[in-house]
């Protein structure tokens, strides 16, 4: 049997109890508290949002106070809430994907899941709280936190923050892939989030009433299950982390403190994206302030490329598009992408695809019609 709990139940118990003992109570003892109550519910009344406009923010709390909140793991086996929160359990019983909004007044209480958890201020602002020390997230701001990363998430007085829990698997597969054009960026990302269970990785997209309304489709099939939900709550989702990318602008913060560079690391590889033509490391590092040496290791150590091997792929996937798209002379094209020598380019060329430009352009010659 499932238990569940209204978010606006344990806000107003936590609110209570705060008024009169002056201290907060936690998550686990509100709700036990109330299961013992028996205010808890077994069943999910199900009502149509099809035509709530979730940017409508007044309406969007109305919602919020509404959304049931699944206890059964805390009621049945209450030491779930002090251990690693396994995916296995909690909270992907329908989707791989599931929704929630953080609570105020409650005693903070740093916790690991081995999910990925996405937290999203779409107004107000909301505080993360880390084994590492606190942070505050403004409207706009976006933050991704790895598994097996100790947070907690406080929402502030008249704030809206949107959580999408997600499973490891599904996180790669809706959000890794969308970067698979850009090698360099996609390795960052993925060495960051996977190997460095300690950073959180934070962007900054406007809530427009076209993310909002993405995130009130992601909202309402991962809350009922229903026929294709799952498929469909992720395909959602797949639009709402590309349309985060099409926000990135190589501002991306880290919220590492240990090393700046790994601070700076985003912006550094989306220069280097923007730049790669002419571009060497020596001017890289001093652009950035960084000697060239010291640069190139660590931009080794994040991506699992060199600084050369960045710049190649960039030329030669540029010089590609230009074979497949275009009539331009071989020379025009290893000048264009940044090659001093048309000989140099058709070396670096073969050394890859095993063939020359004139003859990969020959191969591909339908790829123009």
């Amino acid at each position: 049997m499932a238990y569940y709990l209204l978010q606006k139940q344990i806000q107003d118990y936590a609110d209570n109890y705060l008024e009169k003992k002056h201290q907060p109570i936690s998550f686990y003892e509100a709700v036990s508290h109330l299961h013992r109550q028996k205010a808890s519910i077994t069943e999910v009344g199900r009502y149509n949002l099809a035509n709530d406009d979730f940017s409508d923010f007044s309406r969007l709390k109305q919602i919020i106070e509404k959304h049931p909140i699944d206890v059964t793991p805390l009621v049945t086996d209450p030491g779930v809430y002090t251990r690693l929160r396994s995916e296995e359990l909690f909270p992907f019983h329908q989707n791989s994907i599931s929704v929630t909004f953080p609570l105020r007044n409650l005693k903070k209480t740093l916790h690991s899941n081995d999910f990925f958890v996405t937290a999203y201020v779409l107004n107000g602002n909301c505080s993360i709280y880390t084994d590492e020390g606190d942070l505050t997230l403004s409207k706009g701001e976006l933050i991704i936190i790895p598994p097996h990363k100790p947070f907690d998430v406080e929402a502030m007085p008249d704030s809206l923050i949107f959580n999408i829990t997600i499973r490891k698997s599904t996180f790669d597969s809706t959000f890794f892939h969308l970067l698979n054009d850009d090698n360099a960026l996609s390795r960052f990302f993925q060495t960051y989030l996977h190997r460095a269970s300690d950073n959180l990785l934070a962007f900054h997209m406007p809530p427009s009433a076209y993310v909002c309304n993405i995130l009130k489709y992601i909202y309402v099939e991962s809350l009922f299950a229903r026929n294709y939900s799952s498929a469909i709550c992720m395909n959602y989702t797949e639009i709402f982390f590309s349309e985060l990318l099409r926000h990135y602008t190589g501002k991306t913060n880290t919220r590492n403190s240990r090393n700046s560079i790994y601070n700076n690391m985003p912006t550094i590889l989306t220069y280097i994206r923007g730049n790669y033509k002419h571009l060497t490391l020596t001017n890289l590092g001093r652009f950035f302030n960084y000697e060239p040496n010291y640069l190139g290791r660590h931009i080794k150590s994040c991506t699992g490329l060199s600084f050369n091997e960045i710049i190649t792929q960039y030329k030669i996937k540029a010089a590609v598009l230009l074979l497949q798209s275009t009539t331009f002379p071989i020379e025009a094209i290893s000048e264009y992408v940044g090659y001093n020598s048309a000989d140099h380019f058709s070396r670096v060329f073969k050394g890859i695809y095993n063939c020359s430009p004139s003859v990969y352009r020959k191969n591909h010659e339908g790829a123009r019609e």
